[in-house]
């Protein structure tokens, strides 16, 4: 989820044994440009005798995956508009949380083995005392699956959407959310405080077992080597559709905003603009991927493959 992005980076502390994400000076990101190559997946699509491009990204990445390769750059270059899920450079954003009133939440919900639980894997992935209180529980263990990933190098400043706000922003291009704050948000929201409560502990549990670091990796590099065949296996070895409930969360999270995506990109293309949207790899995956609604509305989709490196 975007939004974890958003909080991660925030309250990391500045501890000599904790994992930073590293800062690249001019010879490294010189060097990187000069190495860069295509990651990701990048769908073609067209209707009305005009391109636009659907480019599946990640929430958070490996710094050596930063630059875009020539086709996605390329795409990048041809388009009049940048279209990202939400825009985390929006300063109006931490008002979101300030009034989502997850703190009164987290204290009704959670108990103290919750509360120690929590701390503990905070302490381990250098989240300061206090800095996910805030939050309401669910927000708490997402965010702390991202700082957990950082032990992997995978960072959430690394975001692959925030790197294409960059650049959109650095070749004066129009940046456009798809999505608001509130309603990621609102995506987030189980339907009562036994679900939440259900969906804590299984996350809890997995970061516990090492079974989430294991996942995040997979996704990442399944993002980097362009890898649909394991891509589209992902409810096979995610785990994280084991219960019926995590399914109906997954599906609200993932298939349920696709329909609306898809909407507002198709508006953006046949109100004239060329869009390179850069969204979730997830919602290119199953029977509500993105590429398959776009083609519903009309749209002429095909995949555009990546040169092999040597």
């Amino acid at each position: 989820m975007l939004l974890a992005c958003l909080i991660a980076p925030s309250v990391l502390r500045a501890q000599a044994d904790c994992p930073k994400a590293p800062a690249p000076d001019a010879p490294a990101l010189a060097a990187m440009q000069a190495a860069a190559r295509d990651r990701g997946m990048l769908w073609r699509v067209e209707k009305g005798g005009r391109s636009s491009w659907l480019y599946g990204t990640i929430h958070a990445a490996r710094m050596e995956w930063l630059m875009p390769g020539p086709a996605v750059a390329g795409a990048i270059q041809a388009s009049d508009v940048v279209a990202v899920e939400i825009d985390i450079s929006d300063p109006d954003l931490p008002a979101v949380f300030a009034k989502s009133g997850g703190a009164a939440i987290s204290e009704r919900l959670l108990d103290a083995p919750r509360r120690e639980r929590i701390e503990r894997l905070g302490r381990k992935a250098c989240v300061p005392a206090g800095a996910l209180q805030p939050l309401r529980p669910l927000m708490q263990v997402i965010t702390l699956a991202m700082f957990d990933a950082r032990w992997s190098g995978i960072h959430p400043e690394f975001a692959i959407d925030a790197v294409l706000v960059g650049l959109a922003r650095a070749a004066g291009k129009r940046v456009v959310a798809l999505e608001t704050a509130e309603q990621q948000l609102a995506a987030l929201m189980p339907a009562s405080d036994a679900e939440e409560l259900e969906l804590v502990d299984g996350a809890l549990a997995d970061m516990e077992q090492g079974t989430g670091r294991t996942m995040m990796r997979q996704l990442t590099d399944v993002w980097a080597n362009g890898d649909e065949p394991t891509l589209l296996r992902f409810p096979e070895w995610c785990e994280c559709m084991r219960t019926p409930l995590e399914r109906t969360f997954y599906r609200r999270l993932n298939d349920d905003r696709n329909a609306a995506l898809a909407d507002k990109l198709a508006a953006l293309h046949d109100g004239g603009a060329r869009v390179f949207a850069g969204v979730g790899l997830l919602h290119m995956t199953g029977a509500q991927a993105l590429p398959a609604l776009m083609r519903a509305r009309g749209f002429n989709v095909q995949r555009i493959p990546f040169r092999a490196t040597p």
